[in-house]
């Protein structure tokens, strides 16, 4: 149960839309920092590692003092503050900071990191437009509107996520220590990092829907193999034909999406594969989606637990669309689904 409760936690973690960094608080060295965080930083995996908190903030700025001293006092702050990127750029953001012992007891620090540049360009934008036209102000409105959408999703993961992780990973310390009540500790654990993980698919629902639409079916495949792989030990090839999205709407294409989504949670649960191959292609009038492991595989003469590993979920996507879900697949020779949809 310890080893699954830790998988959650890393999960959570890694798929933050936070970027989110952990470091020790008596040297400042950073140990764990998340996919968000290098992008937002500049880093690597392996180069962040090697950093400490005067290598990612300016230490002598009056107002990162001042949110260490309140960090003490309170065991959180927050502060505007500006990063240094790896390129040497300043970023002005915005941090929040819990202090958190680990196993061993030392005080370490997660540390959650939101951009402020946009928000900043985009209220300099509004002072630009109050002084045009009325017609002009509908674009002002829209634009504050996304922004409080943004600055909403930021708060909701700063004050309640972050909160329910540092809650989640001091339960997991106490556990550790206190072997005799060790279970009733991991429960709780357990139910702080599920909660964290709906309240973070909640917020990320709509904006993988914007993914979709900005920038398409692929690269949101992509994205998800990317991080899939960061995660977990199985490597992930994608053959995919973005010219093939030019006639899908995009409710198809998020359709598509979650498809792709289950299946791979199935490999990742059931199958124990080390390769995983996804492809788009069109034939004969058909645009065909697949999804292959070198996994375990299972017995598909067999009457198949639809429900047990959401195989029901799949046939029924497909099917929304007028699309036919095959499995083939044998024991001990992996799986491949293959959805072909007929194209209007």
């Amino acid at each position: 149960m310890q080893a699954d409760i830790d998988y959650i936690f890393q999960q959570a973690f890694e798929h933050s839309l936070q970027a989110n960094i952990i470091s020790i608080v008596g040297n400042g060295r950073i140990i764990r920092a998340n996919r968000a965080a290098c992008r937002l930083l500049g880093y690597s995996k392996k180069e962040i590692l090697t950093r400490n908190r005067e290598d990612i903030f300016r230490i002598t700025e009056e107002s990162y003092k001042r949110m260490l001293l309140e960090r003490t006092a309170e065991g959180s702050a927050k502060a505007d503050l500006s990063i240094i990127r790896k390129d040497g750029r300043l970023w002005p953001c915005e941090i929040t900071s819990v202090i958190f012992n680990d196993t061993e007891g030392v005080k370490n620090s997660i540390t959650s990191i939101v951009d402020r540049r946009e928000r900043l360009s985009v209220q300099k934008k509004i002072d630009v437009q109050n002084e045009r036209s009325v017609a002009s102000n509908l674009t002002v409105a829209v634009v504050e509107a996304k922004e409080m959408e943004r600055s909403d999703i930021g708060k909701e993961l700063h004050d309640n996520v972050n909160q329910l992780l540092g809650a989640s990973i001091l339960y997991l310390g106490m556990a550790r220590k206190d072997i005799k009540n060790g279970e009733a500790y991991l429960i709780h654990s357990s139910e702080y990092t599920n909660t964290a993980i709906e309240e973070i698919r909640k917020l990320t629902k709509g904006l993988m829907t914007d993914t979709i639409k900005d920038f398409g079916l692929c690269a949101a495949i992509e994205d998800i193999a990317r991080d899939t792989m960061e995660a977990c030990p199985v490597k992930i090839y994608c053959k995919l034909e973005p010219s093939l999205e030019r006639a899908m709407s995009d409710k198809f294409k998020m359709n598509a999406f979650r498809i792709v989504q289950e299946q791979l949670n199935n490999i990742l649960k059931h199958a124990s594969a080390s390769d995983i191959h996804i492809t788009m292609s069109e034939k004969k009038a058909e645009f065909a989606l697949s999804i292959a492991d070198n996994g375990i595989g299972f017995d598909g003469t067999k009457k198949m637990n639809h429900t047990g590993i959401g195989i029901s979920n799949i046939i029924s996507r497909a099917e929304s669309y007028r699309g036919r879900a095959r499995f083939i697949t044998k024991p001990g020779k992996g799986c491949k689904l293959v959805i072909a949809f007929p194209i209007i």
